[in-house]
């Protein structure tokens, strides 16, 4: 079977078995290589295994750190690289497209880029994979002198937790951190609560003196858009705050669970007005006034020019012959259905999945104008 059309990245790791605590990691030499077999770049690093409930399916998500900064396929220089799965993912497009319609959202002034890859360990091989940026602050990543933070509770990592929404704060970066750290951040969190829940402050938009309004509206339609049930718990939602000014939400991340969906999502209905701060934003007719004006400016990236329907025309012809080895490299995959399109053929996941992103744009339109 010809696998050949995507890039081959080898990774031989010096261990028996690789760790998954995230101080742990097993020393590794990396090579990767085109289609042609043109070698592209060849460096020292570390793996790990990444994720929670995914780091125990068949086919395991890594986390990889070169000893280099290094740009790879065409993306900037860096250290941090992860490698998706997507295993329980029909299509494998899930996070590729997701990140690809976040891109095009220009409130968000960062998100991860991804190339797929054919993965081999030792010289065994594990599959498709996407190699993309992992989501750390840098000058070509996250560009702030501040913090990173993610709202999950589902971690080994500290979790802290708000006063008034009660939502689960990671702060991801700086790696280390100080009580007096902790305390700057939640207790701007808090503030932003307290006036979110304040009916004055509400009204007369106090809230925009601590969140940037666009990123928070171009988050909250990309994840409307692709549906992902996940961010109500809230889970894998990242913001981050420079030492100064003012709260960014995104990057958009964590994409391939019940997302581009009309089977297990009503698509004639929002899913995220409860997310986060959503619920009390909607609240504010200015902020509604201001999701309005921004979502034909979405849709107009989406569908002007190379549209995302092409987009995902060409990715999926792109990895279509690697999915097939992956359908012989681990089988039947036993799981719940997570989206409706598992027991189906490739072709036709695809193309569920456009029907879906058009059913949903057009919901969208409709939604938003009641607004």
């Amino acid at each position: 079977m010809v696998i050949d059309q995507v890039y081959t990245l080898n990774i031989n790791h010096t261990g028996e078995k690789i760790p998954g605590r995230k101080e742990d990691r097993e020393g590794c030499l990396v090579c990767l290589t085109d289609k042609d077999g043109k070698e592209l770049l060849t460096s020292d690093g570390g793996i790990r295994l990444r994720g929670n409930g995914t780091r125990n399916l068949p086919k395991s998500p890594y986390d990889l750190k070169l000893t280099d900064k290094a740009s790879v396929l065409g993306m900037p220089k860096n250290r941090r690289w992860v490698l998706l799965a997507n295993y329980l993912d029909r299509t494998s497009l899930r996070n590729d497209v997701g990140l690809e319609i976040a891109r095009r959202a220009s409130g968000m002034p960062w998100n991860p880029r991804g190339e797929f890859v054919n993965l081999y360990l030792d010289g065994s091989p594990c599959g498709l994979y996407y190699l993309c940026e992992k989501i750390r602050i840098g000058k070509k990543r996250v560009d702030t002198d501040g913090y990173l933070l993610e709202f999950d509770s589902y971690s080994d990592e500290p979790v802290y937790w708000t006063d008034r929404f009660r939502h689960p704060v990671k702060i991801k970066e700086p790696d280390e951190i100080v009580d007096e750290q902790v305390k700057y951040v939640l207790g701007y969190l808090n503030e932003l609560e307290a006036v979110l829940t304040d009916g004055p402050s509400l009204a007369a938009h106090a809230y925009e003196d601590y969140i940037d309004i666009d990123s928070f509206i171009d988050w909250w339609l990309t994840g409307e858009l692709v549906m992902c049930k996940d961010y109500n718990g809230p889970a894998s939602v990242y913001m981050y705050k420079g030492l100064s000014g003012k709260l960014f939400a995104g990057p958009i991340w964590d994409l391939d669970l019940y997302t581009f969906s009309s089977k297990v999502h009503n698509v004639n209905s929002f899913l995220l007005d409860g997310s986060v701060y959503y619920s009390a934003l909607f609240k504010d007719p200015k902020f509604r006034e201001a999701v309005k004006g921004r979502w034909p400016l979405l849709k107009s990236a989406l569908e002007d020019g190379d549209s995302i329907y092409d987009y995902i025309d060409s990715r999926s012809m792109l990895i279509k012959d690697a999915v097939a080895f992956d359908d012989v490299l681990y089988g039947k995959r036993s799981y719940s259905i997570l989206a409706g399109d598992e027991s189906v053929d490739f072709e036709t996941a695809v193309g569920m999945m456009k029907s879906f992103l058009r059913e949903r744009v057009a919901a969208m339109d409709r939604l938003i104008e009641k607004l």
